[in-house]
């Protein structure tokens, strides 16, 4: 069967509530075969658990710490070591159930990134977030803006889907995880 796999989906968020099952059902008629649904914090990994639960063979579960965090709505910053040592629990968790660990990367855009020592913050977490996937043998689901020449270095662990795109020069302007669409 040929068709498409939504290799990076937030579909955790609360925009799919109301209409989550015609999304996933549009989704299906248009021909996606699979949603990697992708975590960016701590507080989406249960949920995301519960929907690849309710759509077995079609939902599959990605925990990870995004570089950014929302703080609120308004206000948003990078990710910090005890963002990470409140995932890491739960990655150990539901690590049977995870097809990757994700989203994990750097992201230096400068309204979230404001000197040195929060590039070395987010530097500290995603050398974290490498060794949890070595330890529990998982794949990678890398976020990369505004650091990308930085990042490439990074992109040498096991499994990147997005590897590729890092080593064949995709702009620093652009997100790599927006690799959306692997045709089977």
């Amino acid at each position: 069967m040929q068709g498409y796999v939504d290799c990076h989906c937030h579909i955790s968020s609360k925009d799919f509530d109301k209409d989550l099952e015609e999304v996933v059902e549009s989704s299906k008629q248009a021909g996606v075969l699979a949603i990697l649904a992708v975590a960016e914090h701590a507080g989406e990994f249960e949920k995301i658990i519960e929907l690849s639960q309710r759509f077995p063979g079609f939902i599959f579960p990605c925990l990870g710490v995004h570089p950014v965090q929302e703080v609120s709505p308004e206000q948003q910053r990078g990710a910090s070591l005890q963002d990470l040592d409140a995932a890491l629990p739960l990655i150990e968790k539901y690590k049977d159930q995870l097809v990757a660990i994700g989203e994990v990367g750097l992201d230096f855009t400068p309204r979230f990134v404001r000197g040195e020592t929060d590039k070395d913050v987010q530097r500290k977490v995603l050398i974290r977030d490498l060794i949890t996937l070595a330890s529990i043998n998982s794949q990678g689901k890398p976020h990369c803006l505004v650091s990308s020449n930085e990042f490439r270095l990074w992109c040498s662990f096991s499994g990147s889907a997005c590897r590729r795109a890092a080593a064949s020069g995709s702009s620093s302007r652009r997100q790599i995880h927006w690799l959306i669409a692997i045709v089977l």
